[in-house]
């Protein structure tokens, strides 16, 4: 994903710091959970929660897999 937006310039262009930003948000979950804010689906309150580092991976493979099959679709 790095690589293919440092190939792409629109991607490039709208985020620089791609490659720095991912090493950050790995290193954050270096120390266990990390403490976020979230909205509650059903209630819409604001909600603080701890997220294990296995929950964001499994969450971004979703949102990536969601992403490359709207692209998919597109093209």
């Amino acid at each position: 994903m790095i690589d293919a937006c440092r190939g792409d310039q629109a991607c490039a262009a709208a985020y620089p710091a791609l490659a720095d930003d991912w090493e950050t948000v790995k290193r954050r979950f270096d120390g266990g959970p990390v403490e976020a804010e979230a909205r509650h689906p059903r209630t819409g309150r604001r909600e603080r929660v701890r997220i294990s580092r296995g929950v964001f991976a499994d969450g971004l493979r979703h949102l990536l897999y969601n992403i490359v099959e709207a692209w998919g679709a597109r093209h």
